[in-house]
């Protein structure tokens, strides 16, 4: 009893922060804030879907992890995943669930063990997707704060399409280099030893990119790659828009 009235109330909060917002972002911040909150998670995210680009952007994170520069490819990983299917996603134990696939959040250095993951759906579209990672007392999450995270997205959903507020990403910035499920793999006699397994990047005009990992991860071989020294399995690399996949040698000549 004790924690359907905390629900309640915090759905309570969450409807009167959605009511009186004057902007969708002071609407999905607070409501944001409020799951966070009753719900004692360590992070959390609000991701948008931009049609025309088909991938996700991170409107607002609460958490010690910075995502605000990621982006990530509609169908990939849990955030993919929900806003591609429009279904929710609870991973009690990421350690034993064989459906997890990892969020953004590991790669920012916060190990992902326990996740609610809801569509954001706008009338019968999905829009984008809304995440909490880890109870910060080490509890896995419950059905009933599972419950609790779809009828926010719903009440958020439902006040997008009342209110008409307009969903607006940051104009798109100029790609230079891009990556698309690339992988690489080198056969010595019968062995097939994978270096680089699906990487998705985008290397956007007038950006600092630093690539980080172990020895032996892949970076100089990925790196190698987008210069032109060594081929890709699968996948594809696109520098400027044009395809370099396969390049012929007059290709490389010119690059």
């Amino acid at each position: 009893m004790v924690e359907k009235n905390k629900y309640t109330k915090a759905t309570w909060r969450i409807m009167n922060q959605l009511l009186y917002a004057e902007t969708l972002d002071d609407a999905l911040a607070g409501s944001l804030e409020t799951i966070i909150e009753e719900l004692d998670s360590e992070a959390g995210a609000i991701w948008l879907l931009d049609k025309k680009t088909d991938r996700l952007t991170p409107v607002f994170h609460i958490g010690p992890a910075d995502i605000s520069n990621i982006v990530v490819e509609n169908g990939m990983g849990v955030e993919g995943l929900v806003t591609k299917t429009g279904e929710a996603v609870m991973v009690a134990d990421t350690a034993t669930d064989t459906r997890f696939d990892g969020t953004v959040f590991d790669d920012t250095g916060l190990i992902t063990k326990t996740v609610i993951c809801v569509p954001l759906l706008n009338v019968d579209t999905v829009i984008g997707c809304w995440i909490v990672v880890n109870k910060k007392d080490g509890r896995l999450y419950s059905e009933d704060e599972l419950e609790l995270c779809k009828h926010m997205a719903a009440l958020a959903a439902m006040t997008i399409a009342e209110r008409d507020f307009f969903v607006e990403l940051d104009d798109q910035k100029e790609v230079l280099i891009s990556l698309r499920n690339v992988t690489k793999q080198y056969n010595t006699g019968d062995t097939v030893n994978p270096v680089l397994n699906g990487i998705n990047l985008d290397i956007y005009k007038n950006e600092f990119v630093v690539v980080l990992g172990e020895s032996g991860c892949g970076k100089s071989t990925m790196m190698n790659i987008i210069g032109g020294m060594d081929s890709l399995t699968g996948g594809t690399l696109l520098i400027e828009g044009k395809d370099f996949s396969h390049p012929t040698d007059m290709d490389l000549t010119l690059f």
